[in-house]
């Protein structure tokens, strides 16, 4: 699990990408096709090679090793153990800390925490902040409670993503993901940074803070900012149609390309379809993933065919609920990194998802009910209030640093 868990890893480091469009794909592709392989390798290995009565719950490796009589076997064990999970640590605290940074910038955490390093190139407050936590967190908690807990939350994470994958590719009013946009621009760590310091200056006042500045900074960051704000020209074009698709205008039929060879376009009503009946899909993965875990023993009783047949229904209605989403309008666009087999492999995925789900314990639960009780609480009584979605387009590009203006 964690090492796939790099995907999304990846996936909040594509800010300081330099070519986003052209690498994020190829290492996603790289990270699941190599974990997929090697976890593979390793349990065909340990199921074909021992019986399972002779492995241990917690070093079936060195059991397996043991029984091959491969000399010195726990100490390249020990040393790829330790450097496997020195990787996750470090993998999983920076994806951590952009996390965090991010939360920041769109305004749903307090704006002091995105103080930048400029020599580093990384939020070094977040990335203290989660470093402080996570030592924290394993100085007094124990480590299976701790297991089990990250368990549970890439889990759900993983499912809400298959969600979201059905959800965007039906919605017709996405953009920034197709070819073509102008917001999607390949931007350096340099180039980021510099675009927030922009947008601390407003646009009345950003012709005497450019003449100011014009002597102390290089033809670089001239070019750099003159090509922001042609961005935000471009950002308040898009900004406007987009709030004609939400508003359902006849003139987005009238300004939309001409779409006669891609078929239907979706429009609101066959998105709120598609959305009711993607969640008559996660209430029936529910139900077959609670008869698959607190029925399975009941099967050999005189109903337990019973219990069978709902859970062939579960399965039956899915499919349907996939089939009829299926055949709903898409947007039609041609994204440069999408996936596949929408949305019958992501109602599968959360079906199986919801399976696991319902195998880990209470208490993993009561904990995981009351971290994210917490969360709630917090962005209802600050993060909501305070959000960067009300603001317009133009305030919403970059997010306002003040340190950062002032060092330009």
């Amino acid at each position: 699990m964690p090492s796939f868990s790099g995907i999304s890893a990846i996936s909040m480091a594509g800010e300081e990408v330099r070519k986003p469009s052209r690498n994020i794909p190829i290492a996603h592709t790289m990270v699941a096709v190599v974990s997929f392989v090697l976890l593979f390798m390793m349990s065909g290995l340990v199921t074909l090679t021992t019986p399972a009565a002779n492995l241990s719950l917690h070093a079936p490796l060195l059991d397996l090793f043991e029984d091959l009589r491969v000399k010195n076997s726990k100490y390249l064990i020990g040393i790829g153990c330790t450097s496997g999970l020195t990787l996750a640590i470090i993998v999983q605290l920076h994806h951590a800390e952009r996390l965090l940074y991010a939360m920041v910038r769109d305004k749903l955490l307090p704006h002091r925490l995105a103080i930048w390093h400029y020599d580093r190139g990384s939020p070094w407050l977040c990335r203290f902040f989660v470093v402080g936590i996570s030592a924290v967190l394993a100085l007094f908690i124990p480590f299976q409670h701790l297991l089990t807990q990250v368990s549970i939350d890439i889990l759900v994470s993983f499912a809400a993503t298959c969600l979201a994958v059905v959800v965007i590719r039906y919605d017709p009013c996405q953009i920034g993901l197709e070819k073509g946009n102008p917001l999607r621009k390949t931007v350096s760590a340099e180039s980021f940074v510099l675009s927030q310091a922009s947008s601390c200056i407003s646009q009345a006042s950003y012709s005497t803070a450019n003449s100011q500045v014009s002597h102390s900074i290089n033809p670089t960051v001239q070019k750099t900012e003159t090509a922001i704000l042609l961005t935000q020209d471009k950002a308040t074009s898009t900004e406007y149609s987009t709030q004609r698709c939400r508003s359902n205008e006849p003139e987005a039929a009238e300004d939309s390309p001409d779409t006669s060879d891609e078929g239907l376009l979706p429009d609101l009503q066959s998105y709120h379809r598609v959305l009711r009946t993607l969640y008559s899909t996660l209430v029936m993965s529910l139900i077959f993933a609670a008869l698959t875990r607190f029925g399975w023993k009941s099967m050999q009783d005189p109903f337990g065919w019973v219990i069978l047949t709902f859970c062939l229904l579960c399965v039956f209605l899915n499919f349907c609920g996939a089939l009829y989403i299926s055949r709903a309008p898409t947007t039609h666009k041609e994204q440069v990194y999408a996936a596949g087999g929408v949305p019958f492999i992501q109602i599968l995925a959360v079906m199986g998802l919801c399976v696991m789900l319902f195998s880990v314990d209470t208490e993993a639960w009561i904990r995981w009910t009351v971290w994210t009780s917490i969360g709630t609480i917090f962005y209802l009584s600050y993060s909501r209030t305070r959000s960067a979605e009300c603001l317009s387009m133009n305030q919403t590009i970059c997010f306002e640093n003040s340190t950062v203006s002032h060092t330009l």
